[in-house]
Parts: C-alpha cells; sequence; structure tokens
C-alpha cells in the first residue's frame, strides 16, 4: 500500500474522525439546551380526560411549552387551545428543580376531541400522558404512554385475539405530507403489506386495528410503520374482553423496514441494507478473474484488493467511490460514480484512476451484524487493470 492510498485512508478515517467529533459536539449543545418530545393521542370529552405528567429531573429550575393540535377529518389538524385545570397557558409553564406538575384536561364534554401535542423543553424534562376511561358503572381505567421523540420506523406488537383489541395513534410532527408504509408480520402466516397511511402535515389519525385492518382480525403479531422521507410518533392500547385496557410498547427504530418482501426501501441513500461496514470476500470469474476481498462503507466507497488476479505476482489495491445505493430486495447496486475518489495501484507501485466503475451485489440473508452468502457483479475499468466479472462468496457484517 503506498502513499497516496495511505492518503486517502487518512482522508477518509480523519473525515469520518471530524464529523464524529462534530456531531458528538453538536449533540452536547443540543441535549444541554432543548429537545423537542411527542405525545402521540390526547383526548378530552366523551368519557374520555387526558393527564400530562411533567418532571424536572434535575436540579435547576427550566421550563415547558406544549402545543396541541387537534384532528378535524382525515387525518388534517388544527392549532387546539385545549384548556387545562390547572393552568391559564401551557407556554413557558414553571418547573422548579426536581419538580413534577400534573396537567387534567376538563373531561366533562359530551363527545370526543383528539389529536396530539408537542412538548418542547430542556433534556432535562421527562413527560408521560396518563387516558382515564370513565363509563358509568365501572370502575374508572387508565392506560399511560410516554412522551418520545419521533422516528422515521416504528413497530408494535399486536394481539386482536380471543377478544382483545390493539387501537393505535399516529402523529406526523412534520411540516410536509407523509406516506407511512405498513407491514405486518402475524404469529401464523406469512409477512405483508397492508394499505399506506397518509397523513398531512401535522396530521393524526387514531383507530382499531382491526378495523383499519381486516388483515389483523384474529391474530397477534407485529406491525411495522415506516416513512421514507420524515419522520412520526405512535402509541398503541391493548383493549380486553371486559373494556379495560393498557398501553402496549411501541418501539422507535431506524435504518430499513424489515417486514414483507424487498423491505429495503426503494430510491437512494448511503447502503440502505446496512449501517456498518460489511466485508465481502469473492472470486471474479472473468475479466481480471482471482478472488478479492472488498470492505463497503455506508458512505459509499469501497476500498479491496485481489488476492490473486489474472496477471501471475501481480496484485491490486484499489478504492472506489460512488454517492449512493440503492436497494431492490436484498439486491444493493451502486450508482452515481466518483472518478475523483477512485484509483488502482499494482504491486509494482504503478497507480491509474478508475475510468468508470459499477458494483452490484445480491445479499443473502439481509440481516444487520451477521454473515451470509453474496453473488453480483463488478466493473473496475482503468488504463492499469479491469477488474470486471460476475462474483461470487460471503460477506460479513463489520
Amino acid at each position: 500500500m503506498t502513499r497516496k492510498i495511505y492518503r486517502f485512508l487518512e482522508q477518509f478515517t480523519g473525515a469520518i474522525r471530524a464529523v464524529a467529533c462534530l456531531v458528538a459536539a453538536a449533540m452536547t449543545v443540543v441535549l444541554g439546551q432543548a429537545q423537542t418530545l411527542v405525545i402521540p393521542q390526547i383526548a378530552d370529552g366523551g368519557a374520555w380526560q387526558t393527564t400530562l405528567v411533567l418532571t424536572n429531573t434535575s436540579a435547576s429550575a427550566t421550563s415547558v411549552s406544549l402545543n396541541f393540535f387537534q384532528e378535524t377529518s382525515e387525518g388534517a389538524t388544527q392549532n387546539w387551545n385545549l384548556p387545562f385545570l390547572e393552568v391559564a397557558s401551557t407556554q413557558n409553564l414553571s418547573l422548579p428543580a426536581a419538580g413534577t406538575l400534573f396537567l387534567h384536561t376538563p373531561g366533562t364534554a359530551s363527545g370526543t376531541s383528539v389529536g396530539w401535542a408537542q412538548l418542547q423543553a430542556s433534556a432535562a424534562v421527562v413527560a408521560y400522558a396518563i387516558f382515564t376511561q370513565r363509563i358509568p358503572g365501572r370502575t374508572d381505567q387508565d392506560g399511560t404512554a410516554p412522551a418520545t421523540s419521533s422516528s422515521s420506523r416504528i413497530l408494535i406488537p399486536f394481539d386482536n385475539t380471543n377478544g382483545f383489541v390493539t387501537s393505535i395513534a399516529i402523529a406526523n410532527p412534520t411540516g410536509a405530507s407523509e406516506s407511512i408504509s405498513v407491514g405486518i408480520q402475524p404469529s401464523s402466516g406469512s409477512s405483508s403489506q397492508l394499505s399506506p397511511i397518509t397523513l398531512p402535515a401535522q396530521g393524526h389519525t387514531s383507530f382499531a386495528l382491526p378495523q383499519q385492518f381486516s388483515a389483523s382480525t384474529g391474530q397477534s403479531g407485529l406491525l411495522e410503520f415506516y416513512t421514507a422521507s420524515g419522520s412520526l410518533s405512535a402509541l398503541a392500547l391493548r383493549f380486553n374482553p371486559t373494556g379495560g385496557f393498557t398501553a402496549a410498547p411501541a418501539y422507535a427504530e431506524s435504518g430499513p423496514p424489515i417486514i414483507g418482501p424487498g423491505a429495503a426501501p426503494p430510491g437512494g441513500g448511503t447502503l440502505p441494507a446496512f449501517s456498518e461496514a460489511i466485508m465481502v470476500s469473492a472470486n471474479v470469474n472473468s475479466g481480471n478473474p482471482g478472488s478479492m476481498e472488498i470492505t463497503i462503507f455506508p458512505s459509499g466507497s469501497i476500498l479491496g484488493c485481489t488476492l490473486n488476479g489474472g496477471t501471475p505476482g501481480v496484485k491490486f489495491l484499489f478504492v472506489a467511490s460512488w454517492s449512493s445505493y440503492t436497494a431492490n430486495g436484498l439486491t444493493i447496486t451502486c450508482s452515481g460514480f466518483s472518478p475523483t475518489n477512485s484509483i488502482v495501484e499494482d504491486s509494482q507501485g504503478d497507480q491509474a484512476q478508475f475510468t468508470s466503475a459499477s458494483l452490484t451485489l445480491t445479499l443473502n440473508p439481509q440481516v444487520i451484524n451477521t454473515s451470509g452468502t453474496v453473488t453480483g457483479s463488478i466493473n473496475l475499468v482503468s488504463t492499469l487493470a479491469t477488474i470486471s466479472g460476475p462474483l461470487t462468496g460471503t460477506y460479513t457484517a463489520q
């Protein structure tokens, strides 16, 4: 490995470290100043009351501001001046050191109003909602849900068997319309994609799962909600046959979907199949045949070497870069080739830039932080060497 390759690796590694330092510094500032949390469901009236519980976990006084969005029709919302029994305004509420504030909606209206809440406060503030249902002749029922950050993907276990019903609320906290894909993996049967949910900017919807998706009727299993371009927040309530209910977990996740055929999302991105680098050991069957190893980075670059190339005694070390990856099921294709950051060097120290490059890999299985087999094709063209042909081998997520 000569100086130019070393220089590239140093620059590549240095850039990663610099970005990591900047991200860490930015996170420190953000965590010290403010956070935005979402409570995906607020219900008031028609036998429902919501209580918000705000706690300051620090030894310094702070303040909290709450904004509410009331669902009107077809997922649309409007600003909601939701009253509370304890305060006249929910802006800049004072929270003393180690203080907790309980805010109760009136719960007296004949009809039920629903929507969602956004909380802005320092990182020291935590919050949750208590949903109380009061029906004459029956003991009051309570369920709780925490205020959480929004995410691009949410997993929710559900149970609609033996008279149980799971209900779900979803909020779109962004300023743009979101298309939310829905995947279902029942405990018995195969996974499938259900009808997507479209929510306008700051939109909201809530539903009993069997009424929204008939495929979940009489089933238990796992639901997945995913948006490729924005974020969402969700909660679930599990009702038993007597009418009692409790909160069900909603797990905020990142990365590509895991449910349904071709779960990796279509479109561009930085290696949607993996969040970490993957190592591929493969044989190339034409062009410059032989065995080689490639490390693929989520940034869009590969670093590789031929272990025994087509020219006897000659080995090649190479770097190739692309701007993005696309995924179609288990197949990953590099796109947006960058010649400036793509070079090859032989064992004699001679170098050349690649003038064109392509790489397609099909992984089996496509599971984060594991290993499997790989097939595909590579085509790296330069005046010094051409490394080209179909490849077969194994891969390991680093």
